[in-house]
């Protein structure tokens, strides 16, 4: 009996020690998984940094008002003079004038401004808008001519232009560029 009882706690005894080998092992693996976790769960638990925005700018509309000012946050374009639709020596004939129009313009042109070289965007207003034309359509008409710098006043032959371009608005022909040559027109139509 006593044997079979020693023979129980040797097997006892060595199913323990199996046991704790075991136990031993998987503990052991158990630690280099935690050793190796750290890492892995730091690259997954560290959020990605998120990507920078690209920046996409604003429809056009957005990025000036409607008044033609550069809309915050936006770098206004640098100004340009542009080539005179006209000159001293051609202007008549490019604006399909006759002499005695060509006189007329004159004289609206020294009313508008007596003695100055150029006339300003608020005598522009005053004048322009006796002309019975919508403000905005008047807007187009200055910057078409509105060539030279600085921009804001128009010269003499820009101011010619200008009225060659209300005429045409009055009327209703397309008031472009293409269009200063028609003949036949007559004189601008100003509201006293």
């Amino acid at each position: 009996e006593e044997e079979a009882e020693n023979k129980d706690e040797a097997e006892n005894k060595e199913g323990e020690t199996k046991e704790n080998e075991k136990e031993e092992e998987a503990e052991k693996k158990d630690d280099e998984k935690k050793e190796e976790k750290p890492e892995s769960v730091a690259k997954k638990s560290a959020p990605a940094p998120a990507p920078k925005p690209k920046k996409v700018p604003p429809p056009v509309a957005q990025r000036r008002d409607t008044v033609g000012k550069v809309a915050p946050g936006v770098k206004p374009k640098p100004k340009k003079a542009l080539p005179p639709v006209v000159d001293e020596e051609n202007w008549k004939e490019k604006l399909g004038l006759t002499e005695e129009d060509a006189a007329q313009y004159t004289t609206t042109w020294r009313d508008a401004v007596g003695d100055k070289d150029f006339m300003t965007g608020a005598a522009g207003l005053t004048l322009f808008t006796k002309s019975g034309l919508d403000q905005a359509l008047l807007k187009v008409i200055w910057s078409v001519a509105d060539r030279s710098l600085p921009k804001g006043r128009l010269t003499e032959l820009e101011f010619y232009v200008a009225l060659k371009l209300i005429v045409l608005a009055q009327e209703n022909k397309t008031p472009n560029v293409e269009s200063l040559s028609l003949t036949n027109l007559g004189l601008p139509k100003f509201d006293k």
